[in-house]
């Protein structure tokens, strides 16, 4: 614009300079005006010349960005074809959750580093909003193990299965011992399928080897495995006349069942991992191809136990429902491309709340339980001593009745069992199934091991080593089967007279023992009792006693002492 008022400019004075020439009136001022004049048309070139190259810039600009829009085309294209490639695929997607737990043992509420199983619903109810396709399944060991389970013989847990919502449950060893005919009573009790495919009675399965679930379009097979060591991990009564086949042979016959028919294949297995056990999950992993996922039981394995072996992945839950297991799987057009392992403990739980419907019951369920814990089991005219002042320091009646109560139910040579693990007394009259119960409130199971005569008497020396004869010790050794003393006037090799069957013992000679698993496990410093095989094991310890006492009739008199423990103090001659 002002270009332009300049040119007007000069042309009005030019016109004025024509006229006033034409007057014959030239002056300076109209050689001004033709200077101006031609500063004009300099002006004029000079901003054509950079039209111009504004114009070559505007058209460089023009065909980068025609250039741009052509790859910003392009990669729109490829974007969206890519895009819908992902919709494709995610439409043959699914997200599968399979919570589980294992080795629960009978533990239903809150305490001792279980999250029970109030928890365990709000737990699940959690996974559940987070992917709709969950399942919960167990791996055994459940339904027997404290006084809550044990009294109605495992009806109360499989109640609160059945609240809770499980889908599948494989049996454990421990599950057999109210018998295998109660354990099949408890299959048809509850909501959820039993899955075993290695117990035989008359050459056919005791349980459903396996079954498919669908899950979201997916095929999903399911099948279940049981130790061969139930034959001797529970009582041989409990299950005569069964048949356990070997977990790899089996495996082998169900997956090849299944491969074609499957997207999936999920093993819960009661087998286990530990060294010591006949054959492990891990040969199962190892020798049998097409498993995807194995949820395991049996050995109480480390939370969360997230291993792979071969193309399987193998996970367990610990024990005690301290911790609720979960693994994620994704499958894509009918193919698993992962896995991932996950683990939720008590602490965490417990910020869910637990759920009242399960709390109610089970407030209900105790308080049933009173007039059975009432029920008369027995008589006694003294006093049955647990008192902990007399259990940790010296011989007792009540250690008496419980190794006897063990050494009666398991056929051992020697028994010996922890003064710790007696927690109550008997008082003179009848005997109540709550008194046994308060005398053993842990639970603990009778199991039998082999030891030298030269081990039993180190498992004495070791155990005792810190007593001084007036200190309390949980350790200390009640037996049944042999004698022994303890002289405190010694600095060392203080286990002196240790007699079976009336002469000293044998330290070559090889003896079955009786103890409680507590000690098996090298629980309370016992040696040499971690590392030996388990022989065979009996039921709880309670239900030994209760058996014995049964078996007595009544415990009039019972003696006290017999000469089991003698204590050689400093004192004394």
């Amino acid at each position: 614009r002002d270009c332009m008022k300049r040119v007007l400019m000069v042309l009005m004075l030019f016109m004025a300079g024509f006229t006033l020439t034409s007057c014959g009136l030239e002056t300076d001022f109209i050689d001004e005006i033709k200077d101006g004049i031609d500063d004009v048309q300099s002006a004029v070139d000079d901003l054509k010349a950079d039209m111009a190259a504004l114009q070559d810039e505007i058209d460089e600009l023009t065909a980068l960005l025609e250039g741009m829009q052509s790859g910003v085309d392009d990669e729109f294209e490829a974007l969206k074809l890519e895009l819908e490639a992902l919709k494709a695929q995610l439409e043959k997607t699914t997200h599968i959750t399979i919570a589980h737990t294992n080795d629960i043992h009978g533990r239903f509420e809150e305490g001792r580093g279980s999250m029970g199983f109030a928890h365990v619903k709000s737990v699940v109810e959690m996974l559940k909003l987070r992917n709709p396709n969950t399942l919960l399944v167990d791996a055994g060991d459940t339904f027997h193990g404290t006084v809550f389970a044990n009294l109605e013989m495992g009806h109360t847990i499989a109640d609160l299965m059945n609240m809770v919502g499980y889908d599948y449950h494989v049996p454990g060893n421990h599950d057999f011992n109210f018998g295998y005919e109660h354990l099949l009573t408890l299959r048809d009790y509850a909501d959820f399928p039993f899955l075993s495919a290695n117990v035989y009675k008359d050459d056919e399965r005791l349980f459903n080897p396996y079954m498919i679930h669908n899950i979201d379009g997916v095929d999903v097979g399911f099948f279940g495995l049981t130790s061969p060591e139930t034959v001797f991990k529970t009582h041989p009564d409990n299950v005569e006349g069964l048949v356990f086949t070997d977990p790899v042979d089996e495996a082998q016959i169900v997956v090849s069942e299944l491969e074609d028919l499957v997207d999936v294949v999920i093993l819960i297995s009661h087998v286990g991992t530990a060294e010591d056990t006949l054959v492990t999950t891990h040969d199962v992993a190892t020798e049998v191809d097409g498993i995807h996922l194995i949820i395991d039981g049996h050995s109480h394995d480390v939370p969360a136990m997230n291993e792979w072996v071969n193309d399987t992945l193998i996970v367990s839950a610990h024990e005690y429902l301290k911790y609720v297991g979960y693994v994620d799987i994704i499958v894509v057009d009918g193919e698993v491309i992962s896995l991932e392992a996950h683990a939720i403990g008590a602490e965490e739980a417990v910020l869910l709340g637990q759920d009242w419907a399960i709390l109610q019951y089970i407030s209900a369920a105790k308080e049933a339980q009173e007039e059975l814990l009432n029920e008369v089991v027995g008589f006694t005219n003294v006093r049955i001593e647990g008192a902990r002042e007399y259990v940790r320091t010296q011989e007792t009646n009540s250690g008496n009745l419980l190794t006897d109560a063990m050494q009666f139910v398991s056929g051992a040579d020697i028994v010996i069992t922890n003064g710790g693990g007696i927690r109550d007394s008997f008082e003179a009259g009848d005997i109540t199934l709550g008194d046994v119960i308060s005398m053993l409130p842990f639970g603990n199971i009778v199991v039998t091991k082999e030891l030298t005569g030269a081990e039993i008497i180190e498992v004495l020396e070791t155990v005792t080593a810190d007593f001084t004869g007036d200190n309390e010790i949980g350790s200390f050794p009640h037996v049944a089967g042999i004698s022994y003393t303890i002289d405190l006037n010694l600095a060392e090799d203080r286990i002196t007279d240790v007699m079976y069957d009336g002469d000293p013992i044998d330290p070559d000679a090889v003896y079955v023992v009786a103890t409680n698993d507590f000690i098996a496990a090298g629980g309370d410093n016992y040696p040499h009792m971690a590392d030996r095989p388990m022989i065979a094991e009996y039921g709880t310890m309670d239900a030994a006693l209760i058996d014995f006492i049964t078996f007595l009739e009544d415990l009039n008199d019972y003696e006290f002492p017999q000469g089991r423990i003698l204590i050689i103090h400093p004192d004394n001659d």
